[in-house]
């Protein structure tokens, strides 16, 4: 393969084909672009510019391994922005739940650990140098799954805790008005000398 085809291999392939529906798929999420995501593409453009320039085999080879490794760095820093938010979304929804259902499935708590043990596998095994790009598209994929079994939840799940919040919302209320007539009736028993007055 020349220089010229594998230039475009990684341009069709790495970059519009895999790095943009990544990118999409980030954006979607955050609601924000990744401009350290930006950074390592413009970097490996210029290690693509540069393969085009030589003529020797060796050197084009390690530029364009170069540009193939920024697109996965940029790729790895989509997919870790959008699994962070993502899991802020599922914590918003589950205190949703909690408060409307009293709480979640075992099989729900299962997969939550799951996937927060993956994730931490996944992100320890960047740091040793590792290429995780296919273990944090699974972790996302897996927190997306979350997501959904716990819309599902939220739909059919009735939980008595739910009447029993209630209830105890409604108890706490009564303890206060009733502490505040007990004063009243107290206060009215002082002031008619039943009682003696803590101030006498």
């Amino acid at each position: 393969m020349g220089k010229n085809e594998k230039i475009i291999s990684i341009l069709l392939n790495e970059y519009l084909n895999d790095y943009i529906e990544i990118l999409g798929i980030c954006v979607g999420i955050t609601e924000y672009y990744p401009q350290q995501a930006d950074s390592q593409i413009r970097n490996a453009l210029t290690h693509l510019s540069r393969a085009a320039y030589f003529d020797d085999k060796a050197k084009i080879d390690i530029e364009v391994e170069r540009a193939k490794g920024h697109i996965e760095r940029a790729k790895r820093d989509c997919l870790k922005l959008a699994i962070i938010r993502k899991k802020e979304h599922i914590s918003d929804h589950i205190k949703s739940v909690h408060y409307a259902k009293g709480g979640l499935s075992e099989d729900i708590m299962l997969k939550r650990l799951q996937v927060s043990k993956d994730q931490k596998v996944a992100f320890i095994n960047e740091t040793k140098g590792l290429n995780v790009t296919s273990e944090l598209e699974h972790v996302l994929t897996q927190l997306v799954n979350l997501e959904n079994d716990i819309i599902q939840f939220d739909k059919i799940a009735f939980q008595p805790s739910k009447a029993v919040y209630i209830a105890s919302i409604v108890i706490k209320y009564v303890k206060k008005i009733m502490a505040v007539f007990g004063m009243a009736v107290m206060v009215y028993w002082i002031s008619r000398g039943v009682v003696p007055s803590l101030f006498s």
